[in-house]
């Protein structure tokens, strides 16, 4: 009877999701989680958050970087820093020759995103990031258009709404949302990651351009530091596709969950939609309603199969669900979004082909190599 070594994980800061992903990581019989890692250099509050964690689940701490992505019994870095160093942190895993999760946002900036899409192309390890595709509605949702039962998708309407203020409960620190040189924005670059990836994944299409409007309405931690905690996103994709997207934080959304997350498709010859947080799937045909129940907590089940998936990914050397090109592509919408805000009009997405034309030159994409 033959074993298969466990892999290898260490975690490279603590500072952000760590404490929700680790206990996921731990429950797997093929996984020992090694090491947390923090920058010597980081603030000691990031130190501290590590330290607890560590002591919390007896996983060993260091603030030796270089060594811990020097150990040959770590395969696989899970990123959970403050989201500026999300990329640099991937990166240098991916230099090292590890495999990589990072943690959302893919990157805080255009530039940081292209930057990490192209260590991920040349780079030995496989690499996703965290994302909600595998909750059980939008996975059903993605079946039943791929089964036909509302045609082509024509229309889509996303919303993704946060309950409450930044307390402990909702964010571990108020400024991984609210501080710029920690978030690199406000609500729109904490949340729109998760509208933006369902889009493209239910429909294929990419997002061509947008209209942003936003602004602090709500919550006076967001109006101080000057970001935005709500904003409406009304989308122009391919093939003639429309989207809206609202996303940000409320004092409370329209649900009993901590997220309100809700899409609707009209498609040429039905409709569809669902309710993450109340776990059915409607699909409306002519002369008939089918209601499909589904259930499990949406965002504790994607976290648990994008960890789960992604070992199985290492083993079967196969290509994850979510790579890093999908990873820019929800940056791009991003740094439009932005755009379209201070610019106050509807703005173009880049494509690689215009911020990278080398790279598509070449035709090389993150999953060739796999």
């Amino acid at each position: 009877m033959t074993t298969t070594s466990p892999i290898g994980v260490a975690f490279l800061s603590a500072v952000r999701h760590a404490s929700s992903y680790l206990p996921v990581l731990l429950s797997m019989p093929d996984v020992e989680v090694r090491a947390i890692g923090e920058e010597r250099d980081a603030p000691a509050w990031a130190h501290e958050d590590a330290r607890i964690l560590g002591r919390a689940n007896d996983v060993p701490v260091t603030d030796n970087i270089e060594s811990l992505l020097a150990r040959d019994d770590i395969q696989m870095i899970v990123v959970c820093s403050e989201p500026v160093r999300h990329a640099r942190l991937a990166m240098a895993a991916l230099d090292a020759g590890k495999h990589v999760v990072v943690d959302k946002p893919f990157a805080t900036t255009l530039d940081d995103a292209t930057a990490l899409l192209q260590t991920v192309e040349v780079a030995p390890g496989r690499f996703t990031m965290m994302h909600r595709l595998f909750s059980p509605q939008i996975a059903r949702a993605r079946a039943a258009i791929d089964a036909g039962s509302v045609g082509l998708p024509l229309s889509l309407d996303l919303e993704w709404i946060a309950s409450d203020g930044l307390s402990g409960e909702a964010v571990e620190r108020p400024e991984f949302v609210t501080d710029m040189a920690l978030s690199g924005g406000g609500e729109i670059m904490n949340f729109l990651t998760y509208p933006v990836m369902t889009l493209r994944h239910l429909t294929g299409a990419e997002v061509m351009s947008l209209y942003a409007e936003a602004g602090s309405f709500f919550f006076d931690q967001h109006k101080g530091a000057g970001v935005e905690d709500f904003g409406v996103l009304s989308l122009q994709m391919e093939n003639g596709i429309v989207a809206t997207i609202t996303v940000g934080r409320v004092p409370q959304a329209p649900s009993h969950a901590a997220v309100h997350s809700t899409l609707r498709v009209i498609g040429s010859h039905g409709h569809l939609t669902i309710d993450e947080s109340q776990p059915v799937l409607d699909i409306w045909q002519r002369k008939e309603r089918r209601g499909i129940r589904i259930g499990g907590d949406a965002g504790q089940l994607a976290v648990r199969d994008v960890l789960r998936t992604f070992v199985e990914d290492i083993r079967e050397r196969r290509t994850p669900l979510v790579t890093a090109s999908d990873g820019w592509a929800t940056i791009a919408a991003i740094d439009a979004a932005y755009r379209s805000i201070q610019a106050r009009q509807p703005v173009e997405v880049w494509s690689l082909k215009e911020v990278a034309p080398e790279r598509h030159e070449t035709g090389e994409s993150d999953a060739s190599r796999n």
